[in-house]
């Protein structure tokens, strides 16, 4: 249920990249503001009434129907983020990305704090309307000043066709909806596009893995005190998290990891305006498929000789444990703490380099198309649209980075769509392996995702028949051309 919310976050992530090429960027933030607050405002009544602690009451189906609309929502503000923010730093796009990630992993740390405080004092209800209450606040402030830059965004122009539509929409729809049709094929026929998608396929059915089963790995297998069996509860409250000490550590270790992503996504996207996005990518990958598997199995390991060690592993929070064998090889919290910060490092260069990977891919592609195709003499291109003597057209075949500009949200959002099914598939597949051999599954499936991205990854490098020519940012190249380019007047921004 954890991994819906995500998965609609970049399964919707095509047709409202199509809005947003349009500049629909406000229409698009109301219509999230509304989403997310109503939808959090439902989750709040959904517990019991008889434990005002308790998340959800068990309405498993109530909880699943609100986080549809919150998955929405969160979809339009992702992509929305990073595509105003590239318009007001053209020139440094990675500076822009880095700047949507840092928030991204601020709000990570502080929230679930926020929550779990106001669900300990009061109850998981006010915790959620307060949580509720800030989401439409910040959605205000959204709606008001998030809007693309008028001189560095040119929304895309569907060209006019010689007879009129007289007047019929679902005509000029129909027209439109086939345009972009042939867009995304020409973008699906090339190999680098396809070789980067399906290294970020087998990326998403990864990287959630860890952050899911971290508080499972904590609580019922490293950090319960020598001599101290476990019994679980069928309706767990906070006196009984608070009791055995799991509760707190749960939170301190999400906490830690997602503090921790703050200056790693940060770095690592403000390198992609000096290095290829892609390369980092690649080794940072490689980096948490070397690191992860020593480090999550030995201290598994050191945990179960220990004497915490599951025998039958259901859902989080509900195991039940053997004898202890004396505590010799227990595994201290400071060695889970090292664990979650060299891990969440790592966890923050993955999120925030799949961004900035996808700028280089489509820069490269525009540039790939633009090879030995000549100028027109008496034109000027304005982002992926064509001025002809005043008249905005839409361009077949865009010069290098048209497409970063004027087709970005719409090409990222093809990507983000065709990898989103792994999303979802990547906690199921954790779920059995967690059934079946225990926790230590959890770790060798991310570990085997990431080295297997990076290598398909690095594939897509080779490929990419433009990307050794160049030792710069291809995004930082094409953004150094595009502010240097003079302005042309293409209307004001719609929405």
């Amino acid at each position: 249920m954890g991994a819906v919310p995500p998965f609609l976050l970049y399964a919707l992530a095509l047709p409202v990249g199509g809005l947003l090429d349009q500049g629909h960027h406000r229409r698009l933030n109301i219509c999230a503001a509304v989403l997310i607050t109503s939808s959090l405002s439902s989750l709040a009544f959904t517990n019991s009434h008889h434990h005002h602690r308790e998340a959800g009451g068990g309405k498993y189906y109530a909880v699943l129907l609100c986080a549809l609309p919150l998955g929405l929502g969160q979809s339009i503000f992702f992509l929305s983020s990073s595509h105003t923010a590239r318009t007001w730093l053209p020139r440094r796009p990675g500076l822009a990305i880095g700047v949507v990630n840092a928030g991204a992993a601020l709000g990570g740390s502080v929230f679930p704090l926020v929550v779990t405080s106001l669900t300990n004092a009061h109850s998981f209800r006010v915790a959620v309307l307060a949580l509720a209450a800030i989401a439409g606040a910040q959605s205000i402030f959204v709606v008001g000043f998030a809007v693309a830059h008028p001189q560095h965004f040119r929304p895309v122009k569907h060209a006019a066709s010689a007879t009129p539509c007289c007047g019929s929409f679902l005509l000029c729809w129909r027209r439109r909806q086939q345009q972009q049709q042939q867009r995304l094929l020409r973008a699906m026929d090339d190999k680098a596009v396809m070789l980067f998608t399906a290294a970020l396929c087998v990326v998403f059915a990864g990287i959630l893995s860890i952050p899911f089963y971290l508080p499972t790995w904590s609580s019922l297998l490293l950090l319960r005190p020598p001599h101290h069996h476990f019994q679980p509860s069928a309706t767990p409250t906070t006196n009984h998290r608070n009791s055995n000490g799991g509760g707190g550590m749960k939170i301190s270790l999400l906490t830690i990891l997602n503090l921790s992503q703050l200056p790693a996504r940060t770095l690592s996207s403000l390198l992609t305006d000096h290095v290829r996005a892609r390369h980092l990518h690649a080794c940072v990958l490689l980096a948490a498929a070397l690191v992860l598997p020593p480090f999550w199995l030995r201290l598994a390991s050191a945990s179960a000789s220990g004497g915490a060690h599951p025998v039958e592993q259901g859902t989080a929070g509900s195991t039940v444990s053997g004898d202890d064998g004396g505590g010799q090889g227990a595994v201290t919290p400071a060695a889970a703490y090292a664990f979650t910060v060299v891990y969440g490092i790592l966890h923050g260069g993955i999120v925030a380099l799949t961004q900035n990977d996808l700028q280089e891919v489509l820069v490269a592609r525009s540039a790939r198309s633009a090879v030995g195709r000549p100028r027109e003499r008496g034109r000027e291109r304005c982002g992926s649209a064509l001025v002809v003597a005043g008249e905005v057209r839409d361009s077949e075949d865009s010069e290098e980075g048209g497409e970063l500009v004027g087709e970005y949200g719409q090409l990222s959002g093809l990507v983000y769509t065709l990898a989103s099914p792994f999303m979802l598939a990547g906690p199921l597949v954790c779920g059995r392996l967690v059934d079946t051999v225990g926790v230590k599954g959890v770790g060798i499936w991310a570990a085997g995702c990431f080295g297997l991205g990076a290598v398909v990854m690095g594939v897509s490098l080779f490929v990419d028949g433009s990307v050794g020519k160049n030792k710069r940012s291809l995004a930082r190249v094409v953004g150094d051309r595009l502010s240097q380019q003079p302005r042309v007047s293409c209307g004001d921004v719609s929405g």
